[in-house]
């Protein structure tokens, strides 16, 4: 085997695009398996840098059977990069969450709005990105002409792309698939964790709460005195963080 990875080098160093090749083939070999699901598109073509660049911290879905520190370093580096003009600047609530949010460095207060979106995963899906909820009310999903559920690890529609197109799900190509099949586009954590989080700064954007009212809030989680309420939970894991604790 030693000998064959040695053989591959001197093939592929003549040419520079063959030295990429060469670490994608060798992967197997040399066991390298994150670099062999970036090299075979993995993540949905967002490599290990891509979606780790930063310095994120452990987030609660980490200690869970389903959760992944790769999860952590996504989102963190959406926060802190894609929509830092969103998040970073806070919201008129968010002492509530973190009393020292205001003294944060800014990867200090992407680290806090990384924690707020782990908690409403906790909440939402118990960090499965298989689970799905049918809504009360026999509603039907305008895209699937189906009953609408709430899927994934930010309980999100596939309706939603009507009004969210920055949202990744397609269900031309989702039908196929059986009900909780993880290949499902709404259920692929990152296209769903990108899609709520999106979500979530638009949200933040329009109110400048975390805790919006009812009619202007896309979890029930986050709505404060709903019957499925959990703001003061949540509440109470962000200001326990090492960021946030006075």
């Amino acid at each position: 085997m030693r000998q064959e990875f040695f053989r591959q080098f001197d093939f592929y160093r003549s040419n520079w695009n063959g030295i990429i090749g060469f670490f994608c083939k060798s992967a197997t070999v040399l066991g390298i398996v994150i670099l062999l699901e970036s090299c075979s598109g993995g993540f949905n073509g967002r490599n290990v840098e891509e979606a780790g660049s930063g310095n994120p911290q452990p987030l609660l879905w980490e200690t869970s059977q389903y959760g992944s520190p790769l999860w952590s370093k996504f989102v963190f580096k959406l926060i802190r990069q894609d929509l830092a003009s969103e998040f970073l600047p806070g919201t008129d609530d968010i002492e509530e969450f973190c009393p020292r949010y205001r003294r944060l460095s800014d990867t200090g207060k992407a680290r806090f709005w990384s924690l707020l979106v782990s908690a409403i995963v906790k909440f939402e899906s118990g960090f499965n990105p298989k689970t799905r909820f049918l809504e009360p009310g026999k509603k039907i999903d305008s895209i699937t002409g189906q009953p609408v559920y709430s899927e994934g690890l930010l309980q999100l529609s596939y309706q939603d792309t009507k009004w969210a197109p920055f949202c990744q799900f397609d269900w031309v190509q989702d039908q196929q698939f059986s009900a909780s099949d993880g290949r499902k586009t709404i259920l692929d954590p990152y296209k769903n964790l990108d899609c709520g989080i999106r979500i979530l700064a638009r949200q933040i954007k329009s109110t400048q709460k975390i805790a919006a009212e009812s009619n202007k809030n896309y979890w029930a989680v986050l709505i404060p005195g709903g019957d499925n309420s959990k703001v003061s939970e949540i509440q109470g894991i962000t200001r326990s963080s090492l960021e946030c604790h006075q």
